[in-house]
């Protein structure tokens, strides 16, 4: 969902027009400018690059450096994580263009969500029965990164504190699986090799062991495998904008009974 767009010209890293309004048909996907094109930027030859911002006021940038567009910041405070859908999402996209006319049909450009999206997905086999008249499995989402770039710089934070969500039922049915009610959201991250501020999640489910019937925690990390050429699979400790990542558990061993995860 669109509500509102910001449209930015920029030429060699400086931006050299930011329109005072932007007009954004939903039904059309089209975008116009009330505003006439400056005519001094009509000249057929110099290289414009467009970016094209959703969902994010932003102050007056005529004359800003592309930098300061890329440092820009976007919380995760409007996300409501697992619970509801969240607000609109911020979303980036660029194209590179001249102009050579008033009114020219600039060109057609797709946006990305600044944020990554993760489903998770609980299942119990084994000799794990969970005890559901005690309560649903719940999942907790803990993250270190709470502010995203607006446009990706490659630059990871440090020193981050751990911000823990509150624990929410996992009582969706998805299939043979158990699921949120909705995805979670999480800001975007590379972690090449310290993955010390991965993403991670806390997994509570009531379970019923040798008599005893009692909360099991579970911590799970969020990283992920893939095939690694001459190098075989490596695990990927990163997290990507726009991307929608499953996370699926098989849980068939008992957890930690106090709050410290096994």
């Amino acid at each position: 969902k669109i509500e509102r767009l910001e449209v930015l010209f920029f030429a060699n890293d400086l931006c050299v027009w930011h329109p005072d309004s932007v007009t954004y048909n939903a039904a059309t996907g089209n975008v116009s400018f009330p505003q006439a094109v400056p005519t001094s930027l009509i000249d057929g030859t110099t290289s414009y690059t467009i970016w094209v911002i959703a969902n994010k006021s932003l102050v007056e940038m005529t004359g800003d450096s592309l930098n300061v567009l890329k440092n820009l910041l976007v919380s995760d405070d409007f996300l409501h994580n697992g619970m509801a859908p969240p607000s609109p999402l911020v979303m980036e996209g660029s194209m590179v263009t001249t102009l050579t006319t008033a009114g020219q049909h600039l060109g057609t450009l797709s946006l990305q969500r600044v944020f990554a999206k993760i489903t998770i997905r609980i299942k119990t086999r084994g000799n794990i029965t969970p005890n559901l008249n005690g309560g649903v499995p719940q999942v907790a989402l803990q993250n270190y990164k709470t502010e995203a770039t607006l446009i990706y710089t490659g630059i990871p934070p440090t020193n981050l504190p751990l911000k823990s969500d509150g624990f929410i039922a996992a009582d969706s049915l998805d299939g043979e699986w158990l699921t949120t009610d909705y995805p979670f959201y999480v800001c975007p991250y590379r972690w090449t090799a310290d993955h010390t501020f991965e993403t991670f999640f806390l997994i509570k489910i009531p379970q019923t062991v040798g008599g005893v019937t009692r909360d099991h925690f579970y911590e799970v990390n969020f990283n992920y495998q893939m095939f690694g050429g001459s190098t075989g699979m490596v695990t990927n400790h990163s997290m990507d904008r726009n991307h929608h990542y499953t996370l699926e558990l098989f849980i068939d061993q008992p957890g930690g009974t106090a709050l410290v995860p096994q």
